[in-house]
């Protein structure tokens, strides 16, 4: 990715939405992935009207964290019965979170996930 576009500004309602689609999304850790469900229907709806790359980069993210979290559940789900399951849902919780809390780190800065 070129500098600008790690780099560019965004304004504070924008910022807002990415703090607001990241916030959903470690909520879902509380809510049972209730709030992961609006996260996804929010990042797939505004990703189409992102105006920069950065912005655009945040939600293209989110709908992977998504996938790939769905991915590795199903997998842990599977092997839960020879107890590896428990390995992979633990792997995926700590992937995900560090995936959001970057994503909020990066919203503040105003840089490209």
């Amino acid at each position: 990715m070129s500098d600008d576009l790690q780099t560019m500004s965004l304004s504070d309602s924008r910022k807002n939405m990415l703090y607001l689609l990241w916030g959903l999304y470690l909520g879902s850790l509380v809510t049972g992935g209730v709030t992961l469900i609006i996260g996804i229907a929010l990042a797939y709806i505004k990703r189409d009207d992102a105006g920069t790359g950065v912005e655009r980069s945040h939600y293209t993210s989110a709908i992977r964290v998504f996938w790939w979290s769905v991915l590795w559940c199903v997998v842990g789900m599977v092997l839960v019965w020879i107890l590896i399951g428990w390995f992979v849902w633990a792997i995926a919780t700590i992937w995900f979170i560090y995936r959001c809390v970057l994503g909020l780190v990066r919203a503040g800065e105003s840089r490209a996930v």
